[in-house]
């Protein structure tokens, strides 16, 4: 309970309503100067524009996502062939990343890994989507 606690406080502090409340914080109470941070949240672009925006400028025809859970960059994704892993919710395939990679045979030109975050999940995870990666995939 503790690790899980941890890492929702880790993801909370880096959104980006969190760095919002905290520039503006320190903007009022004179604890930055805020001509020296030069930091505009208001033109920040989300994961889901970047992502799509990467499959519009590469013309990619091939999404995988590893870890979608509530959809929330998945439901955006707008891609010919779209393939969203979790072993609970989101996406279209009910596996864990491992399971799917025993079994896959499909090459894909862009790949998101968000699955289980630790750092072996990770690693094997990235393996697994080197080794179905199309050339020049991303």
């Amino acid at each position: 309970m503790k690790n899980f606690i941890q890492k929702k406080i880790q993801r909370l502090m880096v959104s980006r309503n969190i760095m919002k409340i905290f520039y503006f914080y320190h903007l009022i109470t004179g604890g930055i100067n805020s001509k020296s941070l030069k930091v505009d949240f208001t033109n920040k672009k989300t994961r889901q524009e970047i992502v799509q925006e990467i499959i519009d400028i590469k013309k990619f025809n091939s999404y995988l996502e590893i870890g979608t859970f509530k959809n929330e960059l998945f439901n955006h994704i707008k891609c010919e062939k779209k393939i969203g892993v979790d072993p609970a919710s989101g996406g279209n395939i009910r596996k864990t990343s491992d399971q799917f990679f025993q079994t896959n045979i499909d090459k894909f030109d862009l790949i998101f890994i968000d699955g289980l975050h630790t750092y072996k999940q990770v690693k094997k995870d990235i393996n697994n989507s080197i080794n179905v990666l199309n050339k020049n995939g991303i």
